[in-house]
């Protein structure tokens, strides 16, 4: 899977252009997450084809900035340390995450450095 990172404008109804524009090519969003930075807002998607969904994104004006191969991670179960023992193993390796977000059905995006 792919994470896209896509600049959006701060503005009423952005992430819904977005969504629509997904929906409409067929793609599948696995996740996301949506923030501000300095006034620009920033979304991170995992998609299930990031080929069509660049083109959905850039036919609907929108700027995708990065693109990056993500691990998608289960959580077995959702209790107090459980993430904790699933991020053990990328530390152990002395991998670095660039990104690390939670996705739907109870799993994480994690983009390695």
């Amino acid at each position: 899977m792919k994470n896209l990172t896509v600049s959006i404008s701060h503005d009423p109804g952005t992430m819904q252009k977005m969504a629509e524009a997904l929906g409409n090519a067929g793609v599948n969003i696995e996740g996301f997450c949506d923030y501000v930075i300095n006034g620009q807002g920033v979304v991170q998607l995992v998609v299930d084809d990031a080929v069509s969904a660049r083109a959905a994104l850039e036919k609907a004006g929108l700027t995708v900035t990065g693109e990056y191969e993500v691990q998608v991670l289960d959580l077995p179960e959702n209790t107090p340390g459980t993430l904790a023992k699933m991020l053990k193993p990328i530390a152990d390796q002395g991998d670095n995450m660039a990104l690390c977000y939670s996705l739907h059905d109870n799993k994480i995006a994690v983009v390695i450095e």
